[in-house]
């Protein structure tokens, strides 16, 4: 989806190298305008990325960890932010992950997990039925399920 929006450079950060180098070169030949990269956790927790792979600072990060998985992610986030960078987690929890606190704690704009899930089900909810969605309706109604959410 980003690449399709146009995304100039999308790197991949993957503890399975072989699962994320077969991704990279499914995308590159997809989106060839696109530059795809993998970075190892390793080396991008350390932020020799930076200098040696010419990636820079990221608009955008996607999480896609599992909560609190163990990965050393969160040195990650300071060494790739840039002004007005964005981090959303697609973890689903009802409270912030931990690295979504680093995010915060990096000055990103962290949009949590269940944000995404109300917007995907308002989309859905639109999309299907032609109607407008209850945006708030359906907060609510999430919230007295998952709880209360906030950036951090």
């Amino acid at each position: 989806a980003l690449a399709r929006r146009g995304a100039s450079r999308i790197a991949i950060v993957n503890r399975t190298a072989r699962r994320a180098l077969g991704l990279v070169a499914r995308m590159r030949a997809r989106f060839p305008h696109t530059e795809w990269s993998y970075v190892p956790p390793e080396r991008a927790a350390s932020g020799k990325y930076r200098t040696s792979g010419g990636i820079g600072g990221f608009d955008l990060v996607l999480n896609c960890v599992p909560k609190d998985s163990s990965l050393p992610l969160g040195d990650i986030l300071e060494a790739a932010r840039c002004d007005g960078s964005v981090f959303c987690d697609l973890n689903y929890s009802s409270g912030p992950t931990t690295l979504s606190r680093s995010a915060a704690n990096a000055q990103y704009r962290v949009v949590p997990g269940l944000e995404v899930l109300l917007w995907q089900g308002a989309y859905a909810l639109e999309l299907f039925t032609g109607l407008p969605a209850p945006v708030g309706t359906m907060r609510g109604a999430l919230a007295e399920v998952a709880g209360e959410w906030s950036a951090c």
